[in-house]
């Protein structure tokens, strides 16, 4: 019994001893879990608000790739405490975000946006890093938002309501205004509860190519991002209110 012990702790000693030891992580190289290489991608954003606004964020702002012509466009860097330079036209323009207002001159027209950036890299996480990094994005302008006789918002949806249990289809007509009648543009919506055929008027009062803010009966948010996710957040007539998301089909 005493020769049986013997034997199990020398191999329990060898296993032991022939176990590989793991190398230890370097402090250094702790909380590398998040770091990325830089990259210059930016953001796009039409926005709804008066020409020379200097405070961008009052504006009415959707990411996008396609606006009106006369609108502001807001440019946004994505990495943080860098050196940006941007290449709008012949402009050369540096700081982490810039705005410019393209005019009617620019409708039917696609303009390249260059962003430069430039910082220092993590060589502990990241020893490929250049610290350097340039993308070339282009944003298409339609006409004028108040002289158009179609828009991307008009379609049919599936959409998924937070107060039913199964998707409904959901129609957005656009209908254009009578500028002699003082008659602005709007839209049908066709059931718009998801409960029947039933419609309602939309009044835009604040309209990006993609996203329009309603105030009146209707009051909320109409978009088709980006990314092709439409959503609808609106109240009806001060009472009730639907939260849609879903696609345009």
């Amino acid at each position: 019994m005493r020769k049986y012990l013997i034997c199990l702790l020398g191999a329990g000693l060898f296993l032991v001893g022939c176990k590989k030891e793991q190398p230890q992580m370097s402090a250094l190289s702790e909380g590398c879990d998040c770091a990325k290489e830089v990259s210059a991608d930016f953001l796009m954003e039409e926005a709804f608000g008066y020409q020379f606004m200097s405070d961008t964020n009052h504006f009415f702002k959707t990411n996008t790739d396609t606006s009106f012509a006369a609108k502001n466009v807001i440019f946004t860097a994505l990495e943080k405490n860098a050196e940006y330079t941007w290449y709008i036209g012949s402009e050369i323009l540096t700081g982490e975000q810039v705005a410019r207002y393209f005019d009617l001159s620019h409708q039917f027209t696609n303009i390249p946006i260059t962003l430069v950036v430039r910082k220092k890299p993590n060589f502990i996480c990241l020893p490929n890093d250049d610290g350097y990094d340039s993308i070339v994005k282009n944003i298409y302008f339609k006409s004028k938002d108040y002289d158009i006789d179609t828009t991307l918002l008009e379609g049919t949806y599936r959409l998924k309501g937070s107060h039913l249990s199964d998707s409904i289809d959901m129609t957005i007509d656009y209908v254009p205004g009578e500028p002699f009648q003082g008659i602005s543009m709007y839209f049908d919506v066709y059931n718009y509860d998801g409960l029947g055929n039933n419609s309602i008027h939309i009044n835009p009062a604040l309209m990006n190519y993609r996203e329009c803010f309603a105030k009146g009966y209707v009051w909320g948010k109409f978009k088709l991002g980006i990314d092709g996710i439409a959503t609808f957040r609106f109240k009806y007539d001060s009472n009730v209110h639907y939260y849609y998301r879903g696609r345009k089909l």
